[in-house]
């Protein structure tokens, strides 16, 4: 009896809701969002402090990265070895973020250190020193980040992939230089912060097997931070890419054995009536493993160890890129094979099976994001950057059990042109 149950596959079932907890709003007595995850069962805490404060708002390049990163580095009341060491004592972990259009710090710590640690992030918050010496240490990491960067294909490609979708001065598509590192100074740090790091300007999102009984002590906190000021939010609108299309842009690079290419355009946001089915469309091209893709190039051709192709959104963009190292003598035929998968795709239905396959990945990689407290957090916090919330997840569950082939065909007709597509390529000079 049991060789014949193991001899059987577990049947296959999808559960009727994908989030076993929703998050709930709460709105703090200064005015600003804390969002409540009470899911988990360990006691352990999770605190996301959120800022609008990334690259696209500085004046100045490397100033957001560096102000972020030195919050830890010292405060007026304790400077970096100390926090170091309290961070240690309490078993606590303090991790500062950042990108281009936001920034804070995600806080871990045991409940019974819950306040310990606060205490901590707090001082940095409100109260950072900016030591000089640790300016000086950021700018030596970034020099010497900056100059092996110059060294990679990988680097160079995504750099002038992202210069030639944007533009080369704007938020999305500007890289800063050593010489614009040299200029970094304390008192570009001090008044980013002081713009940028209010309490009205940020959103929190809290995670523990109880919040509640979280939420008094953070009020108390909070309300020590009233800096008794109105705030008004920058403006954070960018201008529209340029997205100049010039063909074929190779990027020699000395002493590189491997070719990176670059491929890709600019696409319509996370709101947009299309964006469900071009993630999909996006899936089967290059989105896992068993992507097209992957089983032309890799598989058959033998051209890359990987490659793959992605949705990346940025507040206010959104673009699709595909993305490898090849062997330098298949550059061209690699970049070849991409668009004809493309090209299939425009042409051909997909096959049942192979939709039944992507179907089964994407629902099961939606359950996988809503596994713990942490991947609820996680995905919820990626949700609220796009001022979203989990009923995007419902819609996209509801386009993978309505999908049908003629679907991902239209809409790979759509967007899915080569002639709309950049393309750059930095390997061995020629």
């Amino acid at each position: 009896m049991l060789e014949n149950i193991r001899s059987k596959a577990p049947a296959f079932a999808v559960p009727e809701k994908l989030y076993p907890v929703e998050p709930v709003l709460y709105n703090s007595k200064l005015g600003f969002p804390i969002f409540l995850i009470s899911a988990g069962t360990e006691p352990v805490v999770r605190l996301d402090f959120i800022f609008d404060a990334g690259t696209k708002y500085q004046e100045d390049l490397f100033v957001s990265a560096c102000a972020n990163s030195l919050l830890i580095e010292g405060t007026l009341n304790m400077n970096g070895r100390e926090i170091a060491e309290r961070i240690d004592f309490f078993g606590s972990y303090i991790l500062p973020f950042h990108d281009r259009d936001e920034a804070g710090i995600t806080l871990y710590c045991l409940e019974k250190h819950l306040h310990d640690s606060m205490d901590l992030v707090f001082d940095m918050l409100k109260k950072p020193s900016f030591p000089k010496e640790e300016i000086e240490i950021f700018q030596a990491k970034k020099k010497q980040s900056i100059i092996l960067d110059r060294q990679k294909p990988e680097q160079i490609a995504r750099k002038v992939f992202l210069e030639t979708i944007f533009g080369q001065k704007h938020p999305y598509g500007v890289h800063g230089d050593i010489i614009d590192l040299e200029k970094l100074n304390q008192d570009q740090l001090f008044h980013f912060h002081e713009t940028f790091y209010n309490p009205l300007n940020m959103k929190m999102i809290l995670t523990s097997r109880d919040c509640s009984q979280h939420l008094p002590f953070l009020e108390q906190k909070l309300a020590d931070w009233n800096t008794g000021e109105t705030f008004k939010h920058p403006n954070s609108s960018v201008p529209a890419p340029e997205n100049k299309l010039d063909g074929f842009n190779y990027i020699g690079v000395n002493q590189a054995t491997q070719t990176s290419i670059r491929l890709g355009r600019v696409m319509p946001g996370r709101h947009h009536s299309d964006y469900q089915m071009l993630s999909i469309a996006n899936t089967l091209l290059g989105g896992y493993f068993g992507s097209r893709l992957m089983q032309n190039i890799r598989e058959e051709k033998g051209y890359t160890y990987g490659i793959g192709s992605g949705l990346v959104s940025f507040k206010e963009q959104t673009i699709l890129t595909i993305s490898s190292n090849v062997t330098s003598v298949h550059c061209t035929e690699a970049i070849k094979e991409c668009f004809i998968e493309m090209k299939k795709l425009r042409e051909e239905l997909i096959p049942e099976e192979e939709l039944f396959r992507v179907r089964n990945y994407l629902i099961g990689d939606l359950q996988r994001q809503l596994d713990g407290p942490y991947n609820i957090a996680d995905t919820f916090k990626s949700l609220l950057f796009h001022g979203l919330d989990f009923t995007d997840l419902d819609k996209i569950q509801k386009a993978l059990f309505t999908l049908k082939a003629e679907d991902v065909r239209d809409i790979s007709n759509k967007y899915l042109q080569e002639n709309e597509f950049h393309v750059i390529a930095a390997g061995p000079q020629e």
